[in-house]
């Protein structure tokens, strides 16, 4: 940036597009942002101009940025920035403020499963009443008094025990460090103790980050260690679960269900595609599918919109950044 100028922010691909018109709007300081496309090679003058960049995809292919000091991720993972790519002296940010609409989702997928409101309104349309207690339906499930196992207390984990407490569900938590504590779970006990505490479960939601040490980490022996009733709910990353194990335990029934927001293989467009990746979940029954979406709300999009903003203008006034990623 030189003297007087103003400095740059670019915001690169479609996912970090809907963040433009508010950071612009929210800045207190003087900035320039713009949006490009994911086309490196048509955005590469924009990005080299850039003193700050937002993306979710960072690495050694990109064009030059001789003014960049700012990464910012638009969320809390940043799995697809490359680390060893980083120039030196560019500092890594993520943002988190997602909580309140991935624990939502948490719990609408362990209501949904008990209470069946889907097939309830299929069947409506299709004026079939036979879920009525009036002819005898089998009555629905309820979240009370049930046992939810949560694998990783930090900020979503967190989110998601106040809100079943609410429920009046039973919370015990499975965290990297035992001696955590919070006041919406019964008890904490350590990752050496991850197969027991699913022995307890009626659901379990998986809520840790992807790390060399949870990369797996519902394997299938974990998965052989809960009910046959249970349900596993995904809102974490798609590697912390054995795909081919998990796959196996639904297709035979081992487990009650599971919800999958999160997965091992993305698409790199929005264009229909074959469901299929490497196990058929779209064939099973007792699943619920759905394309990362726990997170992606207006009130995520909002609050991280607001804290990026506020990134750019600790950057411009050279206060320290906020949510610095340790790299190396």
């Amino acid at each position: 940036m030189s003297a007087g100028a103003r400095p740059v922010a670019v915001l690169v691909g479609a996912p970090c597009a809907p963040f433009r018109d508010g950071m612009a709007a929210a800045v207190e300081t003087s900035w320039e942002i713009v949006a490009t496309s994911d086309d490196l090679a048509a955005s590469a003058d924009a990005i080299g101009c850039a003193d700050a960049i937002v993306t979710v995809h960072y690495g050694k292919t990109w064009p030059r940025t001789p003014n960049l000091k700012l990464l910012q991720v638009p969320g809390a993972g940043y799995d697809g920035i490359d680390l060893a790519a980083i120039p030196k002296g560019v500092t890594l940010c993520n943002v988190f403020e997602h909580e309140p609409g991935v624990s939502e989702f948490a719990l609408l997928a362990m209501l949904e499963w008990c209470h069946r409101l889907g097939p309830a309104d299929r069947e409506m349309r299709s004026g079939i009443w036979t879920r009525s207690s009036r002819f005898g339906g089998a009555p629905d499930d309820e979240l009370a008094g049930k046992t939810l196992v949560i694998v990783g207390l930090g900020r979503i984990g967190r989110a998601v025990a106040h809100r079943a407490r609410a429920f009046d569900m039973r919370v015990v938590a499975v965290n990297r460090s035992a001696d955590k504590t919070d006041p919406d779970v019964e008890r904490v006990v350590g990752l050496d103790r991850l197969h027991p505490a699913l022995s307890e479960a009626d659901f379990v939601v998986v809520a840790c980050a992807l790390t060399p040490e949870t990369r797996g980490l519902i394997d299938a022996k974990a998965l052989a260690s809960m009910k046959p009733g249970a349900v596993i709910v995904n809102v974490a990353r798609g590697p912390v679960i054995d795909e081919a194990a998990l796959y196996d335990a639904l297709l035979h029934h081992r487990i009650g269900g599971a919800a999958i927001d999160t997965w091992w293989d993305y698409p790199t467009s929005a264009v229909p595609r074959d469901p299929s990746t490497r196990s058929a979940f779209h064939r099973l029954d007792n699943v619920l599918l759905s394309p990362h979406v726990a997170g992606w709300t207006t009130g995520t999009v909002r609050r991280r919109t607001v804290e990026m903003a506020r990134n750019l203008d600790r950057f411009a006034r050279g206060e320290p950044l906020n949510n610095p990623v340790t790299v190396g």
